[in-house]
């Protein structure tokens, strides 16, 4: 997991023009290989508005068919388990650089990110990198179905409000593998991000 992190770095052309609350999280180079094909960040969304100290990790990837980044649109993925950390899939199966039998990366050529933007999220709080408040004291997450869907869709609202505002407007698929399900409640996310801010909120039942 440590590979994909990399060096942060506000330096470089990108296909997303610079913005400081996304600044902190893009990646300029990935040990032992090098600057990442494609814009590439990596950083925490919160889920303060349901959870209070809750920190999902995600990993987003930029599209690397040459097309408008503002228009492409977004596949999300989450691993399950509940428990397995997203980069499994990330690095195993449909990112831009898989891990080889001796720990290094190579290129996929059949990587999503020929057709969308890849955004990889960790889920729920105590997976991979994400974290819960209670960590934070030497304690464990309490997650549940509903909490780690509420969680989601929360962090999935902060990535199109905070970070990527310009891909409100395109299309967001929702994937993954096993008890990755708990994702359709994150759907309604970007559609949220749309309304007017004085709108009432969708129920997340």
């Amino acid at each position: 997991m440590l590979l994909l992190l990399g060096a942060l770095s506000t330096a470089g052309a990108r296909q997303f023009a610079a913005l400081p609350a996304r600044d902190a999280d893009y990646v300029r180079d990935l040990p032992m290989w090098g600057a990442p094909p494609t814009d590439t960040y990596s950083g925490f969304l919160s889920a303060d508005a349901v959870e209070p100290g809750t920190r999902l990790h995600y990993h987003f990837v930029a599209c690397s068919n040459g097309a408008d980044p503002s228009t492409t649109p977004v596949v999300l993925w989450m691993n399950g388990g509940p428990g397995s950390s997203s980069y499994l899939g990330l690095l195993q199966e449909l990112g831009p650089l898989l891990i080889n039998a001796t720990g290094g990366l190579f290129e996929n050529p059949y990587a999503w990110t020929t057709r969308a933007h890849l955004l990889v999220l960790e889920s729920p709080a105590g997976v991979g990198y994400s974290y819960c408040a209670a960590q934070l004291k030497g304690m464990g997450c309490a997650n549940s179905d509903k909490s780690t869907a509420r969680a989601a869709r929360a962090a999935v609202l902060d990535f199109y409000t905070r970070l990527f505002p310009e891909l409100r407007s395109t299309d967001l698929f929702l994937t993954g593998e096993s008890c990755a399900r708990r994702a359709r409640r994150a759907s309604r996310a970007r559609r949220a991000s749309d309304r007017p801010t004085d709108a009432p909120s969708e129920p997340f039942e």
